[in-house]
């Protein structure tokens, strides 16, 4: 069981939101998740397919495929319609292995777990003239998320306490670091405010305590002896860890980058491709009805627009679609950016295609088991559903409570950041690695979504 206590610093607006989540957290029934993904990927159903031959093309026996699939053995295969390919029963037993071979280490080492885990939540949650900022929507989404992740521990036997902690803006942060019970956290996340992370970052070194920085995208690199991670990768890095991925995988490909007039992006990614050594051929917009004569044969075609939107993209797209025969003469790959997931359904038939490719640190799977069970867990503890905005705060909430808290569990406190103990997420990937010592680890997880000409994409991550 856990319990959630409130410091709201007098703000009777904090007090009535958290208040109202308190009493849906303590009073609803249990929803568990597994902590396992059901779905390794989505297949699109394709006309006159079988569940025989979806089933065979993934390796999976019929009934593995039909138990993932319940709904199937009421209703037929729908053209359009997507469905779940579980991991098989190699793969499942493979990571079950894995799994009972870090439990017994951990049982080996005698690691100390914790009575219960205390979490302190420093976030700017709290409404300004009875209206919510983008800023205090995404933090309030992110708690709820958290809680659900929280409910889920409390299911399997994990005892949590969570305090929340209201920030403001031009506050004394001291009120909230010299509270006598913020040094008996195994957690802190938080702050959401930049001008606040370094005295937060310092108490965390001083007290050995994981320090969690949520949802800010902005430089961090404080000095903290590992305590402190960063969730949202900086843009640049972000770029950079993208740009060596991509030059081992387009390695002996035909890389060509767009410079768009049209809606252009700051070319920051194209800066990161030169200095991994990728080798680019550039051309600009104005004279892409030429881009046939950059083409090569017999190679893969990685065409890089430099436009983010969905206009960038349909402008891109439409340049392709007048080049007779470049489907049938020319490997052609069109690589973007993580906006593109944004429009990805409404422009599913052209991603598919160009054979398309994106990344982004964050994905979701909408039609996933484990992801409808989330959303629906959301709209019954709080009355509405998720928001629909990029990346999903809620998600991001769950994830990080799961992820941590689950290590923290495991490892009590000889807490090992490099370690997941087989949590995969609904949304965020994670992976830590500190860029200077005893500096801030960063998040340099993310992933390449690859689209298949068939209308089906894989994950691909790094």
């Amino acid at each position: 069981m856990y319990q959630e206590k409130l410091c709201t610093n007098n703000s009777m607006i904090m007090k009535q939101i958290l208040f109202c989540i308190f009493l849906l957290s303590i009073t609803l029934s249990s929803h568990a998740q597994n902590v396992l993904t059901d779905c390794k990927e989505m297949h699109k159903v394709e006309k006159k397919e079988t569940i025989y031959g979806i089933a065979t093309k993934y390796g999976l026996t019929v009934d593995e495929f039909v138990d993932a699939n319940p709904e199937l053995r009421e209703v037929k295969l729908k053209k359009g319609a997507y469905v779940c390919i579980p991991y098989t029963r190699a793969e499942k037993e493979a990571y079950l292995a894995r799994e009972a071979e870090e439990k017994a280490r951990i049982e080996a080492a005698k690691i100390h777990h914790f009575d219960a885990i205390n979490v302190a939540v420093i976030l700017p949650f709290a409404a300004s003239d009875n209206a919510y900022s983008s800023e205090s929507q995404k933090c309030l989404e992110f708690y709820r998320g958290f809680l659900l992740s929280v409910d889920s521990l409390k299911s399997i036997g994990i005892n949590i306490n969570v305090h929340a902690y209201e920030e403001r803006a031009n506050m004394n942060f001291d009120e909230i670091i010299n509270l006598p019970e913020l040094s008996n956290m195994q957690l802190l996340i938080g702050p959401g405010k930049s001008a606040h992370i370094d005295a937060l970052a310092s108490f965390a070194k001083s007290h050995s305590i994981p320090m969690i920085i949520p949802t800010t995208t902005k430089t961090t690199s404080v000095l903290s002896d590992g305590c402190v991670f960063q969730i949202s990768a900086p843009h640049d890095m972000l770029n950079e860890f993208v740009a060596k991925a991509f030059a081992t995988k387009y390695k002996d490909a035909n890389v060509i980058y767009v410079s768009q007039t049209t809606d252009s992006d700051d070319s920051m990614l194209f800066g990161k491709l030169q200095a991994a050594n990728v080798k680019l051929t550039g051309i600009t917009f104005s004279i892409i009805d030429n881009l046939k004569n950059y083409l090569r044969k017999g190679v893969k075609n990685v065409i890089i627009p430099s436009g983010k939107s969905e206009k960038a993209f349909l402008e891109m797209v439409d340049k392709l679609s007048s080049i007779d025969g470049l489907d049938k003469d020319y490997d052609i790959t069109l690589f973007g950016y993580p906006d593109w997931q944004q429009f990805a359904v409404r422009q599913a038939r052209y991603l598919s295609r160009y054979k398309a490719v994106y990344f982004t640190p964050y994905f979701d799977m909408p039609y996933a088991s484990r992801t409808k069970h989330f959303l629906d867990s959301y709209q019954n503890w709080f009355k509405e559903k998720q928001r629909t905005s990029f990346p999903k705060y809620g998600e991001i909430g769950y994830d990080i409570g799961a992820r941590f808290i689950l290590t923290l569990n495991a490892y009590g406190d000889k807490f090992d950041y490099t370690k997941n103990v087989g949590y995969v997420g609904l949304q965020t990937p994670m992976h830590f690695v500190q860029l200077t010592p005893g500096g801030t680890a960063f998040n340099d997880a993310f992933l390449f979504i690859n689209f298949r000409t068939d209308g089906t994409y894989s994950l691909e991550q790094h």
